[in-house]
């Protein structure tokens, strides 16, 4: 019974490592389709039947890919599906008749974001490129609110946005929405401020 029962118990176990591993694939699946492309990554391109215009490419800092017959396309803020589909309509235009654009995220770019004020460690925090990150996890990764932080009072200012945002711990706990819930950029910087004696 002992000699079955070791075979059986791996078959489990492999099955059940099976499908965790598929999970995770799905859940990576989810976080990088709505992930945006930023300079700095590189991506690849397949036109399908079409083998010169298959291309892998680094996204510059300026945000644009050169593309074969297209030239210049900015590619940052899109998400990959977003540009593939910008790529579809592009070469429908003139060149191709109903073109299969597939485009594939190779490779990341680091994201941070900078942390400030009282917080256990002030400094800079990476943003997991294939997950969001939000305010409240930034402070927790930077050692958390310190005695003297002023939680009613934080502040994240946005390179482009004219005024900083400002939250409460609060707030920010209240707004668990996915679709709602304030989620960190590349370049963002949280000011958590001090109490007032």
């Amino acid at each position: 019974m002992k000699d079955r029962a070791i075979p059986l118990r791996a078959t489990v176990l492999g099955l059940a490592g099976l499908l965790i591993g598929l999970s995770t694939c799905s859940l990576f699946a989810a976080d990088i389709s709505d992930y945006k492309i930023s300079p700095g990554d590189k991506i690849f391109v397949d036109v399908f039947g079409e083998r010169e215009l298959q291309r892998e490419l680094a996204v510059s800092a300026t945000g644009e890919i050169t593309f074969p017959l297209l030239g210049t396309i900015k590619a940052s803020g899109l998400t990959a599906v977003q540009l593939q589909n910008k790529l579809k309509q592009d070469l429908a235009k003139d060149y191709l008749v109903d073109p299969q654009v597939t485009v594939t995220l190779k490779d990341y770019r680091k994201r941070t974001v900078t942390v400030l004020g009282q917080v256990g460690r002030p400094g800079i925090v990476e943003i997991p490129a294939e997950e969001k990150l939000t305010v409240l996890q930034a402070i927790a990764m930077s050692g958390g609110f310190t005695r003297l932080a002023r939680k009613s009072a934080i502040q994240v200012t946005r390179n482009g946005v004219a005024r900083p945002f400002k939250f409460s711990e609060d707030e920010l706990k209240r707004n668990n929405d996915p679709e709602k819930v304030f989620t960190l950029q590349q370049g963002d910087i949280i000011m958590v401020e001090e109490t007032v004696l």
